[in-house]
């Protein structure tokens, strides 16, 4: 493994190209999600969705999808199969304005949410936080594909309460990405360690290294 190239499983800042990693900037895997831009296969994002399954606020290419009000009163409505709102689309059910993929709710400029209370959030199965995104349940806000915690401005957090960290499930630490568990700093895809300004060490006790599994170089 070398630090220009990562092919296969590591995750960088800039660029993946993997089977299963997050970032920031751009994301091209699997399954995975971004804001920007999303290259994968079950993914959603609000600024273009190109997947087998996705739906955006922009632009739509799908295998499954409907183009066209089948039912509804509704006005200027994309795709809505039941349903009496406007600017509204591909809304089953719901109530709600200027809304995309809602099947049910009246939230106003949501997206993707089945069942919640609050306001400009995207794919929320069900929560009541404002500007959060993937949060199916959690009180924080301003957070990105959490399951269940409470912190602030994180991303992809199962569990805790940090602030500015990126894909933690369970740590303590600040502005790291990627860290099952420890309480390092500025530390990348760090699965167990105390390292700081390390990249994709999974037992290591060096600085600044990146994709060494098992040594220090």
């Amino acid at each position: 493994m070398t630090d220009p190239l990562v092919v296969k499983q590591t995750m960088t800042d800039l660029l993946v190209v993997e089977v299963h990693t997050t970032t920031d900037p751009l994301v091209v895997e699997l399954q995975t999600m971004i804001d920007p831009l999303v290259v994968e296969l079950q993914t959603m994002t609000d600024l273009l969705g190109v997947e087998l399954q996705t739906i955006t606020d922009p632009l739509v290419v799908e295998l499954q999808t409907t183009t066209a009000p089948l039912t509804g009163g509704g006005t200027t409505d994309h795709d809505r199969l039941a349903g009496g709102e406007t600017t509204d689309h591909d809304r089953p059910a719901g109530g709600g304005t200027t809304d995309h993929d809602r099947p049910a709710g009246g939230e106003t400029t949501d997206h993707y949410r089945p069942a919640s209370g609050g306001t400009t959030d995207h794919d929320r199965p069900a929560g009541g936080e404002t500007t959060d995104h993937y949060r199916p349940a959690s009180g924080g806000t301003t957070d990105h594909d959490r399951p269940t915690g409470g912190g602030t401005t994180d991303k992809d957090r199962p569990t805790g309460g940090e602030t500015t960290d990126h894909d933690r499930p369970a740590s303590g630490g600040t502005t790291d990405h990627d860290r099952p568990a420890g309480g390092e700093t500025m530390d990348h895809d760090r699965p167990t360690g105390g390292e700081t300004t390390d990249h994709y060490r999974p037992t290591s006790g060096g600085t600044t290294n990146s994709l060494e599994p098992l040594t220090h170089w």
